[in-house]
C-alpha cells in the first residue's frame, strides 16, 4: 500500500451488524470493475435517457456528500490543501491518480492523470473497440465536487469534461473544469441511519 499523508483507514468503519462499510459515515460499495463497466454502458447506451448526465450527476452527488464530511473532519487550511487531500482520497479509494495540470480557480482549470474506469475499459476491451468519448464519469463527478467543496462554491456550480482519454487514444486522462451557467439541481445528502 502506498504511503498516504492522511490516515484514511482510520475513518473506515465496518458494520458487522448491518453488513456494510462506511468512510466518514458515508456508505462504501466495493465491486469489480467489470460490473461497473456494464452498469455504466447500460445507463449510457439507450438514446431515450440522458445517460451521460445521469452518470456524471450521480458521481458528483456521492462525491459531494463524502468530500463535505472529509473537509469538516480534517479541516484543510487552504483550497490547495483541500484539493491535494481529495485527490489523495481518490487514490486511496482505488479510483486512480490525479494531479492539477493548470491552476484551478472558480472559473476553470485542468486536472490530468489516470482513472480506474478508463484503465479498466482498456484492460477489458483493449484495441478491439473504439470509443469517441471517455468513460471516466466517476472521475469527472469527483473532480467537480472536489472543486466546489475546496473553493467553497455553491454545490452544483462546476462542470468537468474529458478532453483526452486513453480510451479515445490519448496518453492520459485530461479533465477540463469550468463553471456551469446554472448550477445543477441536486438531491440532498441522505443521512445514513445506523440503527436497526
Amino acid at each position: 500500500m502506498p504511503p498516504y499523508r492522511y490516515p484514511w483507514h482510520e475513518f473506515l468503519e465496518r458494520r458487522q451488524d448491518l453488513h456494510f462499510t462506511t468512510l466518514f459515515g458515508e456508505p462504501v460499495v466495493l465491486h469489480c470493475h467489470h460490473f461497473n463497466l456494464f452498469l455504466d454502458q447500460t445507463v449510457e447506451d439507450p438514446p431515450y435517457i440522458p445517460g451521460r448526465r445521469i452518470l456524471f450527476q450521480n458521481a458528483y452527488e456521492a462525491s459531494l456528500c463524502l468530500l463535505q464530511k472529509v473537509r469538516q473532519t480534517l479541516s484543510p487550511s487552504t483550497p490547495d490543501e483541500a484539493l491535494e487531500m481529495f485527490f489523495e482520497l481518490f487514490a486511496f479509494l482505488g479510483q486512480g491518480k490525479l494531479r492539477i495540470r493548470t491552476p484551478l480557480t472558480g472559473d476553470g482549470g485542468e486536472v490530468e492523470g489516470m482513472a480506474h474506469y478508463g484503465y479498466s475499459w482498456l484492460q477489458k476491451y483493449g484495441g478491439r473497440l473504439r470509443r469517441e468519448r471517455g468513460v471516466d464519469y466517476f472521475a469527472r463527478g469527483f473532480v467537480a465536487a472536489a472543486v466546489d467543496v475546496a473553493l467553497d462554491l455553491e454545490p452544483g456550480s462546476t462542470a468537468v469534461e474529458e478532453t483526452e482519454s486513453p480510451v479515445t487514444g490519448g496518453k492520459a486522462l485530461v479533465l477540463r473544469i469550468h463553471r456551469r451557467e446554472t448550477p445543477m439541481t441536486l438531491r440532498p445528502c441522505s443521512e445514513l441511519s445506523l440503527h436497526t
